[in-house]
C-alpha cells in the first residue's frame, strides 16, 4: 500500500523533513533484526513502567518510524503499527 494509506500529506511532510534532519537508516543487531521486532521492541516498558520509547529522542523516533513506512517492502501489518506510534509520538 502507498504511504497515503497510513499517513496524512501534513504527517507526510514532517515526516520528510525528519528524514532529512536524521538520514541514518535504522540500525539493527542480533536482537533487534526486523522493522516488526523494534517496533515491538520500542512499544515495551522497562523495570520502572516507562515505555522504552520515552528514552528516545522523539524527533530521532519519527523519522525511524516514517522511513518503516515508506519501506514498500515492509508488510502492511508493520506499516500500520508504526504509522499509529507515528501518530501518537507526533500528537505529543
Amino acid at each position: 500500500m502507498a504511504i497515503t494509506n497510513f499517513l496524512k500529506p501534513n504527517e507526510i511532510k514532517q515526516g520528510l523533513i525528519l528524514i532529512e534532519k536524521y538520514p541514518k537508516p535504522i540500525n539493527k543487531n542480533n536482537v533487534v533484526n526486523t522493522n516488526s521486532a523494534l517496533l515491538q521492541f520500542y512499544s515495551g516498558n522497562d523495570g520502572s513502567g516507562r515505555k522504552i520509547l520515552e528514552y528516545m529522542n522523539p524527533e530521532r523516533m519519527l523519522a525511524i518510524l516514517f522511513m518503516i513506512i515508506n519501506n514498500t517492502s515492509e508488510k502492511d501489518e508493520v506499516k500500520a503499527k508504526a504509522s499509529k506510534m507515528f501518530k501518537r509520538i507526533l500528537k505529543e
